[in-house]
């Protein structure tokens, strides 16, 4: 595993539209700045434990010119922030309709990576000591489940199953739009032969619109 190229994938939104979510009046209990400096510590998290990776950082908020450290310090930025169906989907009270068309709109940039394994990672999470590269193995999907739903904090596939993500996402969107978790929904769109849990994910990090800390 050691040996196979790996591809971390980040979604951000730094400078995100004051509105609210679905499920609560708080968008963020985090500043921008605050936001920076916690998505730098993602980016420093995966550095430390897998020195050889690329990282791509998809900035999905209100300002392209975000701070150039964090710019610097990955290998590939995507700004989709002027798409005006993302700008619209990040904007929106569904969390995960962002995230989804985010993911879309980046993809065909992302499938140009020449990498074995892609992670993707929420931003402002972070790698921790629970993080282990050995249980990432094989052509599958990698989720943590929970119920009939996963964990989108932290997950990966394998390059050869990657139309079959991008498929997911597109036929999550409709479902997302209408209400429904992104956690919940591409699960659906995904056969379950194809995936391998993960008991322990290895991230932490916190919830932003609460400020909770959380480990999986």
């Amino acid at each position: 595993m050691v040996e196979e190229k790996i591809t971390f994938i980040i979604t951000s939104v730094i400078y995100f539209p004051d509105k609210k979510l679905s499920y609560t009046d708080t968008r963020s209990a985090f500043t921008p700045e605050q936001r920076i400096v916690q998505t730098m510590e993602t980016i420093k998290s995966i550095r430390s434990k897998l020195p050889l990776a690329s990282i791509v950082l998809i900035e999905m908020g209100r300002q392209k010119n975000i701070d150039s450290s964090l710019i610097n310090a990955v290998d590939k930025y995507i700004y989709n922030g002027n798409n005006l169906f993302v700008q619209w989907a990040a904007g929106s009270k569904y969390k995960g309709l962002g995230e989804a068309a985010g993911l879309l709109f980046a993809s065909k940039k992302i499938e140009q990576i020449n990498s074995d394994i892609f992670f993707k990672i929420s931003g402002r999470y972070f790698l921790n000591d629970g993080f282990n590269i050995n249980y990432w193995q094989g052509n599958h999907f990698f989720f943590r489940k929970y119920a009939d739903g996963i964990s989108t904090r932290l997950y990966a596939f394998h390059s050869s199953l990657f139309s079959h993500w991008t498929k997911a996402i597109r036929k999550s969107l409709l479902l997302l739009y209408k209400g429904k978790s992104i956690e919940d929904v591409l699960p659906l769109f995904i056969n379950k032969s194809l995936v391998k849990e993960i008991s322990t994910l290895g991230v932490s990090g916190t919830i932003g619109p609460s400020g909770e800390f959380f480990s999986e």
